[in-house]
């Protein structure tokens, strides 16, 4: 198992501590890893920072747009924002992928 797929399971367990120390590791040997950016996303996200949350979740997104979670966790995040049309955005692109 990846480190990026290792922390996506401790920030499932909400052990967010753990999950963005292997995050940081994950990007350390790979710095365009989505998986990785999207983990650190949802950590954001999950602990009240959704903009911070954004700024990850778009890196996520520019390296791969296909990943259809980080269009959801987007959609979310725009919810948080007041952002309701985007959000909608998000979450169409997400069921569709």
């Amino acid at each position: 198992m990846t480190l990026a797929r290792s922390a996506e399971e401790r920030g499932n367990q909400k052990q967010y501590a753990e999950a963005s120390q292997l995050v940081e590791q994950a990007l350390q040997l790979e710095p365009n890893c989505a998986v990785a950016h999207h983990v650190l996303g949802i950590i954001c996200l999950e602990q009240g920072r959704p903009q911070e949350a954004i700024d990850r979740l778009a890196r996520a997104l520019a390296i791969r747009p296909d990943l259809a979670r980080s269009h959801h966790a987007m959609g979310r995040c725009r919810m948080f924002q007041g952002e309701p049309a985007v959000a909608l955005e998000h979450f169409n692109r997400a069921l569709f992928l």
